[in-house]
Parts: structure tokens; sequence; C-alpha cells
């Protein structure tokens, strides 16, 4: 399928649900998800790849009141989308500065064929 292709696929995916998401840091405009370039796990002689997935759950940053059920209608929406192995509080400086905003950072694994 290629790199491209499955971070298009999982941009994808995160839009079926709802969710405005990018892979492009200069478009994050909370609520959304950011899709930073994965990791890249190389398997030689089996024409594969092990990628290594971080998806930011974005919320805006109003007021401590509004950051909790903002990550959780986040959380809510992509239950069950990939098989996320680990989902961590994060605070996340966009590009262009300003203050962190509240995220939660989602990881999990795929893999995929490269090559000719």
């Amino acid at each position: 399928m290629g790199l491209h292709a499955e971070v298009q696929a999982v941009l994808a995916r995160f839009r079926e649900l709802g969710l405005r998401a990018f892979d492009d840091s200069g478009k994050v405009d909370p609520p959304c998800v950011w899709i930073p370039t994965p990791a890249l796990e190389f398997n030689f002689g089996k024409g594969q790849i092990s990628i290594t997935w971080q998806a930011y759950l974005v919320a805006p940053n109003q007021n401590l009141t509004s950051v909790s059920p903002s990550l959780s209608e986040l959380v809510d929406a992509v239950s069950g989308a990939f098989p996320f192995t680990e989902g961590e509080p994060y605070s996340l400086t966009l590009p262009g500065g300003g203050q962190p905003v509240p995220a939660y950072q989602l990881t999990w694994s795929s893999r995929s064929k490269i090559g000719a």
C-alpha cells in the first residue's frame, strides 16, 4: 500500500468518525486529531514495515472546566477505531507558539507492504 497511502487511510478513518484530522501540524485547530509522521521499523527481505503511530486528540484550551469534557468526547469518538495500546495526557505546543493545548497522545502499531 505504501506509507503515504497508509497515512491517508488513517486520516480517512478518523474523518469517518466525524472528526477533523490532519497530518500537517500547521492545520491543527482544536478540537481535532493530529497525526505526525509515524515511526518505521524495516523488516528486510519481507517486503513490509512495522509502523508505530501516534495520534494526538487535541482539545481547545478555553478553560479548565471545558478541557475534560472535550477530551472525553474525542476519546469516546475514537474508541475502537484502531488497536490503541497507550493513551497519555500531553501538553501540545502548536506551530506559531501560544499556550500549549491539552491533548491525549494515543499510540498503536500496524504493518504495511512496501517496495515493488
